[in-house]
């Protein structure tokens, strides 16, 4: 970018900083913010509330949590991101309208947990469920014909058994066991219990608001007028300023730019993979990583100059071996010019590890599924 003077270069601001300028102005009071989980809201970007965590100009963070439907590697990284919040010295509370694994997990990291009157905590423990048709098949008079290779490679048994195969079950029992010990340990940390108390409330469950309460998972049972006076109680102020995570955030992202704007300085890219590995230019439906796009943009970031460093985070159960190697062949050779870093989210198996190892570094979650299924014909 050429060398403008700074005032030059400020009149010159592109319509996105001058339109966020209100959003800058409403920090001012210092306002709770305001977060809704679930229902039609995903997790937020654990970035935006990493930065949430640095903010001077923000004192505390309510979150509001419906149904959750992330994966576990998700889930941790969202809750790594508000113990962070809650670590910089800011007020973080939860108020729960559905109460499952997922949203008691992810509560536990609170000041202060409500839930509501009639809501039933349905933290039950992790389980998995299997599905097997070969006895049916069978019945019917078919066949499935099936090549694998080692003997943990189960993709084939729903096809071919009517029950699961001893290294199938351990396998899955693995994978449930390490999953049950991060959620009891996980409430049993945030919620200063022991893990003993929590995988007995998680037995004797479901529980109703009163008997969470009594257990110590959550820390009132109330509804949201209730619950508003209770926070502005704990700050001391009637009426507490509250703002909106999303104009928060957009608030934070107009910072970024224009500080990346005025200072020209090189950006890290982030490439979001997700879905199944697939040839040629993919199609509508669920989201895929179609080869042909992919890799028409790793060239792209591997040719622009103001790009420094590359994230891949990808999440795939893998998929087509041929577009997987393309791919990682874009990666490798992206690799060679700049910094490219992989993190794998809630699962990254066949394909989509493949395309992993191309970076020179990659990081996990404690959740994350790393594996494959092999070759399977």
């Amino acid at each position: 970018m050429p060398s403008f003077p700074l005032s030059l270069r400020l009149v010159a601001a592109p319509l996105w900083a001058l339109a966020l300028g209100r959003e800058l102005l409403l920090t001012r009071a210092r306002p709770l913010v305001e977060l809704h989980l679930g229902g039609r809201h995903g997790l937020p970007d654990a970035r935006a509330l990493l930065a949430l965590a640095d903010a001077e100009d923000v004192r505390g963070l309510h979150v509001t949590v419906d149904g959750l439907a992330e994966g576990w590697a998700t889930l941790a990284a969202a809750r790594e991101a508000l113990s962070a919040v809650r670590r910089s010295g800011k007020f973080v509370s939860f108020e729960l309208e559905h109460c499952g694994n997922a949203e008691l997990y992810l509560a536990s990291v609170g000041d202060r947990v409500w839930i509501r009157p009639m809501v039933q905590v349905q933290a039950l423990g992790v389980a998995a469920t299997l599905r097997f048709a070969g006895d049916a098949l069978e019945r019917l008079g078919l066949s499935f014909d099936l090549e694998s290779a080692g003997e943990y490679k189960s993709f084939g048994e729903t096809f071919t058994r009517a029950w699961a195969s001893p290294e199938n079950r351990e396998a899955i029992a693995e994978v449930v066991d390490g999953l049950e010990r991060e959620l009891e340990e996980g409430i049993a940390a945030g919620r200063r219990l022991s893990v003993e108390a929590v995988r007995a409330a998680i037995h004797d469950g479901p529980l109703d608001a009163e008997e969470a309460h009594r257990r110590g998972l959550v820390d009132g049972v109330a509804y949201a007028d209730a619950i508003r006076k209770d926070l502005d109680a704990i700050f001391g102020e009637k009426d507490t300023p509250r703002l909106s995570f999303a104009r928060w955030a957009r608030a934070h992202l107009a910072r970024v730019r224009l500080e990346r704007w005025t200072e020209g300085r090189r950006r890290v890219a982030v490439l979001h993979l997700a879905g199944n590995v697939v040839d040629g230019e993919g199609g509508p439906g669920a989201p895929v990583i179609a080869a042909r796009p992919t890799v028409e943009k790793l060239v792209q970031l591997a040719e622009d100059d103001s790009v420094g460093g590359v994230v891949l985070h990808i999440r795939s159960p893998g998929g087509s071996a041929t577009a997987s190697d393309v791919i990682w062949r874009a990666a490798a050779e992206l690799g060679r010019k700049k910094p490219v870093v992989a993190v794998l989210g809630d699962v990254a198996a066949s394909g989509g590890y493949y395309i992993a190892v191309a970076a020179t570094e990659i990081l996990v979650g404690p959740n994350t599924l790393t594996g494959s299924i092999g070759v399977v014909g």
